[in-house]
């Protein structure tokens, strides 16, 4: 794992000039989840490497699409970076109760879109994960990834260096008010709908920062990033 911290304080620090904003409003221990837009495959390295800070220790992890990790190769590189493989759009109970079980310990980057996002809109989150938050009772941090999609275009071989990305962290969810309650398909819409209002502070109050797409992209394309199907539906 310090191995690659090291590499990624090369890439983030030297050659993109990145940097993560309202960091002291990551817990320092425990397990919670960094809730984020998505809009890059760097995602899942940036978030974890400025929410949790430099040459951490604290294990991260990101659930990943099962398709992924058929290569041997392929898998093995994955994994190192804490990927786990989930079933994409199938009720994958085994997979939501394994994600419910590492969020008890360790850091879990999710993404409530639930795709990786093209457009300069936030798209709706799933109630899906509102029952996964609910069922962890584990603090979540609502975060929002700056400029990631302009470090390194899809379909690109190389990244576009010197492209300078952000990562803001904003407080904890206020959720010990639905963690009391039941659950239910009501409470989970709430759970996600609290999320992507917070999300969308973070966009507002930093859009200083953020460089904008072409507005005549598709909103949405499949993503790496997976997560069982809604069980909310």
């Amino acid at each position: 794992m310090l191995f690659y911290y090291f590499v990624f304080d090369l890439v983030f620090h030297l050659l993109y000039r990145s940097r993560g904003i309202g960091t002291e409003n990551v817990p320092k221990k425990g397990g919670l989840f960094l809730a984020s837009n998505h809009t890059s495959v760097m995602d899942v390295i940036i978030i974890p490497y400025f929410g949790l800070g430099r040459f951490s220790w604290r294990r991260f992890r990101n659930p990943g699409k099962e398709e992924l990790f058929k290569n041997p190769i392929a898998s093995l590189i994955i994994r190192s970076t804490g990927a786990f493989p989930v079933k994409r759009r199938s009720r994958d109970v085994s997979a939501m109760k394994k994600i419910i079980d590492i969020a008890k310990n360790d850091v879990i980057v999710i993404f409530p879109e639930g795709t990786r996002n093209k457009g300069n809109e936030l798209l709706p989150g799933s109630p899906g994960l509102g029952r996964l938050i609910h069922e962890a009772k584990v603090p979540v941090v609502p975060t929002y990834v700056i400029n990631a999609r302009h470090a390194w275009h899809k379909g690109k071989l190389l990244p576009n260096f010197f492209q300078k990305m952000y990562v803001v962290f904003g407080k904890p969810l206020e959720l010990d008010n639905y963690f009391q309650q039941e659950g239910s398909k009501a409470i989970y819409r709430e759970i996600v709908k609290n999320l992507m209002e917070e999300i969308a502070k973070l966009k507002e109050e930093h859009k200083e920062l953020e460089k904008p797409v072409n507005p005549e992209t598709p909103q949405s394309e499949p993503s790496g990033n997976a997560s069982p199907e809604d069980p909310a539906k």
